[in-house]
């Protein structure tokens, strides 16, 4: 036969409570600081490592666990503290919890800041074929080159100012000066972009390879005000007509253009109206046509290498065109090549397209001066090749701004 359970009276509850009134109380002790940290606990419930960085509200995106240990003692409370009229004994657990602060992870905060961009891009409309066709449809290569947006130069010391204001102002002013020089809208719009988009590649300053640069301003607001500028600008092209960007990293900005032709992806990945092309190579091919252009910056292979480069790397494209050129910036200057090949082919030729930026200390030291400095445009058929080209000079541009203060 069951025994009954004994009821529980008022005053074994308040014997109870007594009990748990007696017990010894958490404590816990928290030093973080550095590379390292401490948690110090003492208490009858927490045992574990994870149990004590939990009640010591520790931040452990920012610290790793790298050790700990554990001891226990007796706590006795006597019979007079118990309300039960006999001692009570308690295992009291003593731990120590060794932190190391995590290093900072690029690539961590890169992919959240990726994958928040693409959830949070814009749904952008489809873009539409206007109803009136142009006379014959072309390309328009839009190339402003060698921007060095940040880069900095005092008027009185070089002979020109230049700043990301400045910067800004010749990009946006330049592109609109060509759009609004054409005689009809174009098919589609290749925009390059890189080649020294950046003046530099580093918090410290410094171009991919650690020359330092005179900058104008600390290094992740480049980033975010060169985003901006290019989003600005594409988000302009293409209400004209699809975009096709292709994402050329310069010596000056190798790893930042890479970061930011990622940034560009995420934000138009919700349009057909722009395609970003960011793939890691130095060196990228874009055919319309029979035309088949060839982006690199220029600061390593040599021109009479790109002739041969072209065929052998891009052999598919190269067999079903006809006309083939290399477009380079990095000289800062105005040129041209032109190599014929030994078959039939009319041969490839190479283009050095003049850059945006103000001449700095360096530059204007070294005797570095009066380079051309234009926007230049770039018309393609798509059976004809090359029609011609339109250049937005910056001291035109600079005439017109009648010297405001920018």
């Amino acid at each position: 036969m069951a025994k009954k359970r004994k009821r529980k009276t008022a005053g074994d509850y308040l014997a109870q409570q007594q009990v748990e009134e007696a017990k010894p109380k958490d404590s816990i002790k928290t030093e973080l600081g550095g590379a390292t940290g401490t948690v110090t606990t003492k208490s009858l419930n927490i045992q574990s490592a994870e149990q004590a960085v939990a009640a010591a509200n520790v931040d452990m995106s920012a610290w790793d666990i790298v050790g700990q240990q554990l001891k226990t003692s007796e706590v006795t409370i006597g019979s007079n503290k118990t309300g039960t009229g006999r001692p009570e004994t308690f295992t009291n657990f003593h731990l120590t919890v060794k932190l190391r602060r995590r290093a900072f992870r690029f690539d961590e905060v890169y992919e959240a800041l990726i994958a928040d961009l693409k959830a949070r891009a814009p749904r952008m409309p489809k873009y539409r074929q206007p109803k009136k066709r142009p006379a014959f449809p072309y390309l328009l290569e839009l190339s402003a080159y060698d921007v060095h947006y940040a880069k900095l130069a005092w008027a009185p010391e070089t002979g020109e100012s230049y700043d990301t204001k400045i910067a800004a102002r010749c990009v946006k002013d330049g592109i609109e000066d060509v759009l609004q020089r054409l005689s009809s809208p174009p098919e589609r719009i290749l925009f390059p972009v890189g080649h020294d988009f950046f003046h530099s590649d580093t918090p410290q300053g410094t171009t991919a390879k650690g020359t330092r640069q005179d900058v104008d301003t600390r290094h992740t607001r480049m980033f975010k005000d060169g985003n901006r500028l290019l989003r600005e600008v594409i988000e302009r092209l293409m209400a004209i007509a699809p975009v096709d960007v292709r994402v050329i990293p310069g010596n000056h900005d190798l790893t930042t253009m890479f970061h930011l032709g990622e940034v560009l992806s995420a934000w138009f990945r919700r349009t057909d109206r722009v395609t970003v092309d960011n793939a890691p190579s130095l060196r990228k091919c874009y055919e319309y046509g029979t035309n088949l252009i060839g982006l690199t910056h220029g600061d390593d292979v040599k021109m009479d290498r790109l002739a041969l480069i072209m065929p052998t790397e891009w052999g598919e494209a190269w067999g079903r065109t006809t006309h083939h050129e290399w477009h380079i910036g990095h000289l800062h200057t105005r040129k041209g090549y032109v190599y014929i090949g030994a078959d039939s082919r009319p041969g490839v030729c190479i283009r050095v397209i003049p850059g945006l930026c103000g001449t700095d200390y360096w530059h204007y030291q070294m005797g570095f001066i009066g380079s051309p400095r234009a926007v230049e445009a770039y018309m393609w058929h798509k059976n004809c090749g090359y029609l011609g080209h339109i250049a937005s000079d910056v001291r035109l541009l600079q005439e017109a701004w009648n010297g405001e203060d920018l």
